[in-house]
């Protein structure tokens, strides 16, 4: 059952509530799951719960770049998601496509000499 929230997208905290106790004392559990089935040699509760996390991110971005480039459904066609598109990028390439870009420069940096600045007249009054 863990492993199928996991496919849903439930986090660990929200596993925890449906369960009705601690995410600590889930983490503990899991741990203790892992150490049993290594020693029987079946499949732990925290591999399901990865392999399923896999399969639901796996679907997600298929999803979001069918969204992306546009895709045909039966007789309708949806055409590419200019949103889907920059978040896509934004997130694979983010070098590329983030929208601030930093630039490093090196070396010594001078400052012009300071004016004087000599104001003929009187002092200004206080």
């Amino acid at each position: 059952m863990i492993a199928q929230l996991g496919l849903f997208g439930h986090t660990n905290r929200e596993i925890a509530q449906i369960f009705g106790i601690s995410e600590a004392t889930l983490a503990r559990r899991i741990r203790e799951d892992h150490a049993e089935a290594a020693k029987s040699g079946r499949e732990s509760v925290l591999t399901a719960l990865k392999k399923a996390r896999e399969v639901a991110d796996a679907e997600v971005t298929q999803a979001l770049f069918r969204r992306a480039t546009g895709f045909q459904l039966g007789k309708m066609y949806f055409p590419p998601d200019t949103t889907a598109a920059i978040f896509w990028l934004k997130n694979r390439q983010p070098e590329r496509w983030r929208d601030v870009h930093r630039t490093e420069v090196s070396g010594e940096v001078k400052a012009p000499p300071l004016l004087n600045i000599v104001i003929e007249g009187e002092p200004p009054k206080k």
